[in-house]
């Protein structure tokens, strides 16, 4: 299973090889996220979490092998050379893979296709049936991250969801990816809850610190060090810390010229300032005439 199929269709059909390109059938009920029978039977009922993924399947169709697809051409040639122990390859992977954890991702799938609908409802249930079914779910970073969408998604969000933040960043103190995206819920999706807002900006900046404390070997790839900074900045400028808000997207651009971001790394670090410093500008704009605009709470007062 493969990331562009289409790429992939254009360059079997340019090499010569007896092998079949099958292309999961798209039918009128698929699942937004393209999740048709074989990616739900095949790739998400191996527990493999993202795509391409390889399975080898034996003349006696057997699935002989299955995990990442560049791993494909080794295992291939000890299988015909008949020195592949498919008993053994079961065990190995049964090890490495649980059913708890096919399980968690069948249920992050289906809770991440609700919320792409819209369907809250859905989504909720199925993140109560998740925690029921598997207590170890809130071990893992993605299905907290997809109840706290859901929590924010639903009625009256404002104190639970600010609590469940709490909760969940303390569970991944040193997850940065997951830092940044718990944070992004908060800041993309409640914007005016100033508690909430809060309880970001201290988060994040007590990851920044742990950062400059150590060396920078032990930092973060660049890009999540700006985009620490950026979503620190909009956190800071939404409850009226424009100092921070400046420092943070100067420290985000002098990051943006590190010679290990690609072209693409530095155009989001270039977009993402440049939307912020006009949030800043609209803010000031607001606060001259005496009004703060819907969508920057930083001018106005008790607003929650």
């Amino acid at each position: 299973m493969v990331i562009h199929v289409d790429r992939t269709a254009v360059k079997a059909k340019s090499i010569p090889s007896k092998a079949v390109l099958a292309l999961e059938e798209r039918t009128p009920e698929a699942s937004v996220l393209s999740r048709g029978w074989v990616t739900r039977h095949w790739l998400e009922a191996s527990g493999q979490d993202g795509v391409p993924a390889g399975f080898i399947v034996d003349r006696t169709n057997r699935i002989a092998w299955m995990g990442p697809a560049t791993h494909i051409e080794p295992i291939l040639k000890r299988i015909l050379r008949g020195e592949w122990n498919i008993d053994a390859a079961r065990t190995e992977w049964q090890a490495k893979v649980s059913d708890d954890s096919v399980r968690l991702l069948q249920y992050r799938r289906d809770i991440l296709e609700a919320t792409v609908t819209g369907d809250v409802a859905t989504a909720s249930s199925l993140v109560k049936q998740a925690e029921t079914e598997l207590p170890s779910a809130l071990g893992h970073a993605e299905f907290n991250i997809l109840k706290l969408q859901a929590i924010v998604d639903g009625p009256d969000p404002d104190d639970h969801a600010t609590r469940f933040y709490i909760e969940a960043s303390d569970r991944f103190p040193t997850d940065v990816d997951a830092q940044l995206r718990l944070a992004a819920v908060i800041v993309r999706d409640m914007p005016l809850n100033i508690e909430a807002l809060k309880a970001v900006l201290d988060r994040l900046q007590r990851v920044e610190r742990q950062w400059r404390s150590s060396t920078e070997a032990d930092r973060p790839f660049p890009i999540f060090q700006v985009r620490l900074h950026l979503t620190i900045a909009e956190a800071a400028l939404r409850i009226g810390e424009t100092a921070e808000c400046e420092r943070q997207i100067e420290r985000a651009s002098l990051l943006a010229h590190d010679t290990r971001l690609d072209d693409a790394h530095r155009n989001v670090a270039a977009d993402e300032s440049a939307r912020i410093r006009r949030l800043r500008q609209e803010a000031r704009i607001a606060s001259r005439s005496g009004m703060a605009p819907a969508d920057d709470p930083s001018e106005t007062e008790g607003e929650n």
